[in-house]
C-alpha cells in the first residue's frame, strides 16, 4: 500500500502515483465535455490499469495538490510551464505547476446521474460526491485542425510523432473521434472520389453564372444517365459539399438538392421561364429550404423545433451545427444549467438524424416530431435488445 511521504510542512507523493493519477485523468474526463471521475473511480483505474492499490486518504491528496497547483501563477512553479510529474522520485505538488495545456479541476456531481457542473459555493446534496476532470485550454477543434496541417506539410521529419503528440492533449474519447474522422478523410482523398477538385471548381463558377443570369442550366448526375434541364435557384456548401437546389419536377416537393461534384457535362442553356418574380421568390425559398437543412437532409416540411442541452457541455455541439439556422434564439438565461434553444428544422432531418443527437439534447417541440423520436428509440432499444439477447434496459 503506498503512503505519502512528509518533507517538511507538505506532503510528498510518489512519481509514478502522480504520473499515473493525471495520466488517468487526461484518457478519461474532459471538463468540456462533463466527463469527470471521483476518487472511487480513480482508485479502480489504478488497480485495473497499473495493479496500484493506494489508500483513499492518499489519492485525495495528490487530486487536491494538483488542483491548487492549477491555480497557481507559473512564476509560482519549481519547473514553469513543466507538468509537475518532472524529475524526483517523490515530487512536492503543492510547489508545482500543471502543463499550461491544461489543469485539473474539482466539481461536484449534484447527485448520482446528473450534470457535472462547479458548484463549490452551495451546499452539498446529501449524496453529492466530487468529480475531477482536466480542463483543457486547447479544444478538440483547433487539435484536429492542427492534425490537418501536420498531414498536409510535406518533407517534415516526425510528422507522425508531431500529430500523436498533439492528439495525446485530448480525452481518449474525443482523441479517438477526430482520429476515424482523420481516417475517413485520407480513405476518400486516396480513392480518388474527390481528386478532381478543378472539375468541381468550374462547375461552380459556371452555376453561379447561371443563377445570376436567370438561365437554365443542363447536365447529368452519372456518367451513363440522360441530359435533363433544371432551374438552378440557390448554391451553398453542407458538411463540406456544395449543393445546388434547383427546381423539382412535380408536386413532392419543391426542389432537389444536387451535389455538385455529382454532375456531368454541366452547361447553361437557355433563359428561365418563370413569371416575373417568381425566380427571386423561389431563390429565397430555396435558400430557407437549404437553411433548415439537418445533416444534408432536406424536406419542405420546415417546423420550428425547440431542444433542451442534457448540460452546459454539450451546448456547444447544438450550436455549432444550428446556430445558423433561421429563427435561432436562446430560450433559457445565460448560465442554465440545462440551456434550451429553439430554430427552424427540417421535420424528416431531425427525425432522421434523432440518434446522432441523443446525447446531446432532448427534442421538447414540435410534440408530434417528438413522439416520433421516443418511438425511434424505443425501436433502436427492442433491437439491440433482441440482437444481443440482453435483459438490460435501453
Amino acid at each position: 500500500m503506498v503512503q505519502p511521504k512528509t518533507q517538511g510542512n507538505h506532503r510528498a507523493y510518489p512519481k509514478e502515483l502522480a504520473i499515473y493519477v493525471e495520466r488517468i485523468l487526461l484518457e478519461e474526463t474532459d471538463a468540456g465535455l462533463g466527463k469527470g471521475l471521483s476518487v472511487s473511480d480513480i482508485m479502480a483505474e489504478l488497480k485495473a490499469r497499473y495493479g496500484y492499490e493506494v489508500k483513499r486518504d492518499t489519492v485525495q491528496g495528490v487530486l487536491n495538490a494538483l488542483v491548487d497547483s492549477g491555480s497557481k501563477k507559473p512564476s509560482l512553479c519549481n519547473n514553469a510551464g513543466a507538468s509537475p510529474i518532472t524529475e524526483m522520485n517523490s515530487i512536492d505538488l503543492d510547489n508545482s505547476c500543471l502543463n499550461p495545456f491544461y489543469t485539473v479541476i474539482a466539481s461536484r456531481l449534484a447527485c448520482k446521474g446528473e450534470r457535472l457542473t462547479n458548484v463549490d459555493g452551495e451546499p452539498a446534496p446529501k449524496n453529492a460526491k466530487r468529480l475531477y476532470s482536466i480542463e483543457r485550454q486547447i479544444d478538440g477543434a483547433q487539435i484536429e485542425h492542427l492534425c490537418r496541417l501536420i498531414e498536409a506539410s510535406t518533407g517534415v521529419g516526425g510528422a507522425d510523432a508531431l500529430e500523436h503528440a498533439a492528439l495525446r492533449l485530448l480525452c481518449g474519447e474525443e482523441r479517438r473521434q477526430i482520429e476515424d474522422r482523420l481516417a475517413q478523410e485520407n480513405a476518400l482523398l486516396k480513392s480518388g472520389r474527390i481528386a478532381n477538385m478543378e472539375a468541381t471548381l468550374a462547375n461552380l463558377r459556371l452555376l453561379e453564372k447561371a443563377i445570376s443570369q436567370r438561365r437554365k442550366v443542363r447536365f447529368r448526375t452519372s456518367d451513363k444517365g440522360r441530359l435533363h434541364s433544371h432551374t438552378p435557384y440557390h448554391l451553398c456548401m453542407h458538411d463540406g459539399y456544395y449543393y445546388l437546389f434547383v427546381g423539382h419536377k412535380g408536386a413532392a416537393r419543391s426542389f432537389d438538392a444536387i451535389r455538385v461534384d455529382n454532375l456531368w457535362d454541366l452547361t447553361i442553356a437557355g433563359p428561365v421561364d418563370d413569371a416575373k418574380g417568381r425566380f427571386e421568390a423561389m431563390a429565397e425559398e430555396a435558400k430557407r429550404f437549404s437553411r433548415a437543412g439537418v445533416n444534408r437532409m432536406f424536406s419542405d416540411d420546415i417546423v420550428t423545433v425547440r431542444v433542451r442541452c442534457h448540460n452546459q457541455a454539450k451546448e456547444k455541439y447544438l450550436l455549432a451545427e444550428f446556430a445558423g439556422n433561421d429563427g435561432f434564439r436562446r430560450e433559457t438565461q445565460d448560465g442554465h444549467p440545462n440551456p434550451e434553444y429553439s430554430f427552424m428544422a427540417s421535420y424528416d432531418g431531425m427525425k432522421t438524424w434523432a440518434m446522432k443527437w441523443l446525447d446531446v439534447f432532448e427534442i421538447l417541440q414540435p410534440k408530434k416530431l417528438r413522439d416520433d423520436v421516443v418511438d425511434i428509440i424505443g425501436h433502436k432499444c427492442i433491437y439491440v435488445s433482441a440482437r444481443t439477447d440482453s435483459n438490460d434496459t435501453c
